[in-house]
């Protein structure tokens, strides 16, 4: 059996932990998924689905989250921006400060030469489904990430981060 645990040495005090607050919520929402989302399947539930998806997933997280707020790729008012966040909160991947800092993460160590294995992707894709969504990266030093303090304190940020999963079910509670 491979070894799955992700002992490669993350360098300069950071540490992997296990990460179950996140890996409870992923099978949790799989387990409801597979038990209920089946058994209500139709049609207008599926297009009705389909169109969630693209407004959390797609405008949300991704230009949202991840082209506007992560990398700054366009400008855009703090109400857009504010409305583009909780929307990226409703795909129920996590809160915006989680993202903004799993990103630059990654980024800062995958733009160095000392790279380690856990940054990398030169393993098996099981081995990355395992580490990536089992693990979370508990830095030594938040300041060497230099991650935008107008984003990691921003009032609206860290208030969707507290509480992001309340929103993902009470939008299920209304769906």
């Amino acid at each position: 059996m491979p070894d799955f645990t992700p002992n490669s040495p993350v360098l300069a005090g950071d540490q992997l932990r296990p990460g179950w607050l996140h890996n409870s919520w992923i099978y949790l929402m799989l387990a409801a998924a597979l038990g209920w989302g089946w058994s209500s399947w139709s049609g207008p539930r599926g297009l009705a689905s389909a169109g969630l998806v693209v407004l959390t997933v797609g405008l949300g997280h991704s230009i949202g989250l991840h082209r506007g707020i992560i990398h700054h790729a366009y400008r855009c008012g703090r109400i857009t921006r504010g409305v583009l966040a909780y929307l990226a909160v409703l795909s129920g991947l996590s809160g915006p400060i989680s993202w903004l800092r799993v990103h630059y993460f990654r980024d800062y160590w995958q733009n160095r030469l000392d790279c380690p294995p856990y940054f990398r992707y030169d393993h098996s894709l099981a081995r990355d489904y395992y580490w990536n969504l089992h693990f979370d990266l508990v830095p030594g030093d938040i300041n060497r990430y230099q991650i935008p303090a107008e984003d990691l304190h921003d009032p609206w940020f860290v208030f969707l981060e507290k509480t992001w999963y309340l929103h993902v079910i009470g939008m299920a509670g209304l769906i």
